[in-house]
């Protein structure tokens, strides 16, 4: 069962005379829902790095749905749905 709690909160006012300052909060919780997997730095060789990306920035896996996942060949990865489902788990 999926819960999700959302708030936002804004307020306008005028710190400086003649200029407008806004504040924006938005919160969420949410429960029953899968998490992210991130890759760390590429310095640190991690597997799926890139020189491509900055070298100060994380980012999100790309996880196959199964071992029929069309946008993953399972041939050149050098990894089986079997031993990346181990690894998940």
């Amino acid at each position: 069962v999926e819960h999700s709690f959302k708030v936002n909160v804004s307020y306008n006012t005028e710190l400086f005379s003649g200029y407008q300052t806004k504040f924006n909060m938005y919160f969420e919780r949410r429960s029953g829902r899968p998490f992210s997997y991130t890759m760390g730095l590429f310095e640190k060789d991690d597997l799926g790095d890139t020189r491509d990306f900055y070298s100060n920035s994380a980012y999100l896996a790309y996880i196959p749905t199964g071992a029929d996942d069309a946008n993953v060949n399972w041939d050149e990865s050098g990894l089986s749905w079997s031993e990346l489902e181990t690894l998940l788990n």
